[in-house]
C-alpha cells in the first residue's frame, strides 16, 4: 500500500515523522506530494492522501487568498481523480491566524471534502459539530490518539539552569502569543522569594516579542533561554525540571504534543483541561484547571502552581512515573500503527 503524507517533513513538529514511522511498521510506503506529482506512474499508484495543518491560514488575507485557491483546487483535483483524502484535525482553529473567517472556511472545507477525519482527542468531535453534521462525524471520524515519544529523541547535556533547592517548572516550545507566555510571566512574578524556579525555553516568533517578554520579568527566579531548542537540548531541559507548565489558549488548543513529550520523559504537567488531558481519565496524573477569561486564567494558573508546591518533589516525580506508564501503554507506536492500518483498510 502507498500513501502521500503532507507535510512530508517538519523541523518544528516530530508528529509527522512519528506517524510515518507508524505507517511503515505496517509496510505502508510513504511519499511526499512533490514526489507523487512529479511521477505519473506513482500518482496512479498512490490512492491515499494524508493532510496535516492543510487548513492553516497564517498570512494576511490578500497574501493568503491565492494560496487558499491553490489548496482548494488541489483537493478538488484529488477528488476528481478518485483519491482518498484523510485530514488530521489538530486544533480548534489555526494558531495565530490573521483571518478567522478564512481559517474557519478552510476547516469546514477540509472536513467536508475528506473521506476520513483523524482526531487526536474526543473533544475534537465537539468542535467538528460546527462544520459537519453528527451523521457525518459518525461516518468519517476516527480517534487515533497522539503517539508517545519513546525512543524519538536523544539526550544531550546542556547548561543546567534548574535549582536543586527549588521546584523547577519548565515551559518549552515555540514562544508565541497563543502559548500565553505573558500571562505565565505575570503569574511567575508573583512567586518572588518563593522556592519555585521558572524556566521558559524556546524561540520567540519575533525578536521584538522576546525583548518585550524579558522586560516584563520582575522575578530573579525566572530564567529564559530564548533560542531555537535542538531536539537533544529539549530532552535535557525536560529531565532537569520537576514539571512542565503549559498555559494554553483554549480558544485554539485542542491537543498537545508537548504533553505527550513530557509524559514520555516521566514528567507531569500543569495545563488547562484541553482535549489531550480530558481523554486521560486519571486526574491524579496531572495538574489541570478550566477558565473562561484571561483574568480567570491568571487566577487558576496561580492556584495550580500553588497546588504543585504543596507536594514534595518525590510525589511529583512519582506522578511523572505514572504518566510515563500511561503513555507507554495507551499511546505506543504499535497501537497507533494498528489504528492507521484499520483506517486505511476501511477507506
Amino acid at each position: 500500500m502507498k500513501t502521500c503524507f503532507c507535510p512530508y517533513e517538519s523541523k518544528l513538529n516530530k508528529y509527522v515523522e512519528i506517524i510515518q514511522d507508524c505507517l511503515k511498521l505496517k509496510n505502508i510506503e510513504v511519499y511526499s506530494i512533490k514526489s507523487v506529482l512529479s511521477n505519473r506512474k506513482l500518482f496512479k499508484e498512490v490512492s491515499i492522501y494524508n493532510f496535516n495543518w492543510f487548513e492553516n491560514v497564517d498570512k494576511s488575507k490578500i497574501k493568503m487568498i491565492p494560496k487558499i485557491i491553490c489548496k482548494i483546487l488541489f483537493i478538488k483535483y484529488l477528488r476528481i481523480k478518485k483519491k482518498k483524502i484523510i485530514w488530521t484535525m489538530h486544533n480548534k482553529e489555526p494558531h495565530n491566524s490573521k483571518n478567522n473567517l478564512l481559517a474557519q472556511f478552510m476547516i469546514k472545507f477540509m472536513a467536508v471534502n475528506s473521506q476520513k477525519i483523524v482526531v487526536l482527542s474526543n473533544e475534537s468531535k465537539v468542535t467538528l459539530k460546527k462544520f459537519i453534521s453528527e451523521e457525518e462525524i459518525e461516518k468519517k471520524v476516527k480517534l487515533i490518539a497522539h503517539p508517545n515519544y519513546l525512543g524519538s529523541y536523544k539526550n544531550s547535556k546542556v547548561d543546567d539552569i534548574s535549582n536543586n533547592n527549588y521546584l523547577n517548572l519548565l515551559f518549552i516550545g515555540r514562544v508565541q502569543p497563543y502559548k500565553n507566555i505573558e500571562l505565565l510571566i505575570d503569574v511567575s512574578n508573583s512567586f518572588y522569594n518563593k522556592n519555585v524556579n521558572f524556566i521558559i525555553a524556546g524561540k520567540p516568533n519575533t525578536s521584538e516579542y522576546g525583548e518585550m517578554l524579558k522586560k516584563s520579568i520582575k522575578n530573579k527566579n525566572i530564567k529564559t533561554k530564548f533560542s531555537f531548542i535542538e531536539d537533544e537540548e529539549m530532552i535535557s531541559l525536560i529531565k532537569m525540571s520537576d514539571a512542565i507548565i503549559l498555559p494554553y489558549d483554549i480558544q485554539s488548543s485542542l491537543n498537545s504534543g508537548t504533553i505527550m513529550l513530557a509524559f514520555s520523559n516521566k514528567k507531569t504537567v500543569i495545563s488547562p483541561l484541553i482535549g489531550t488531558l480530558k481523554d486521560i481519565k486519571n486526574e491524579n496524573l496531572y495538574f489541570t484547571y478550566e477558565y473562561s477569561s484571561q483574568e480567570e486564567h491568571k487566577k487558576k494558573l496561580k492556584e495550580a502552581i500553588i497546588n504543585v508546591t504543596k507536594k514534595s518533589r518525590v510525589e511529583i516525580r512519582n506522578m511523572g512515573e505514572r504518566c510515563f506508564d500511561y503513555v507507554k501503554e495507551h499511546n505506543s507506536k504499535e497501537l497507533i500503527a494498528e489504528k492507521y492500518e484499520e483506517l486505511y483498510n476501511n477507506l
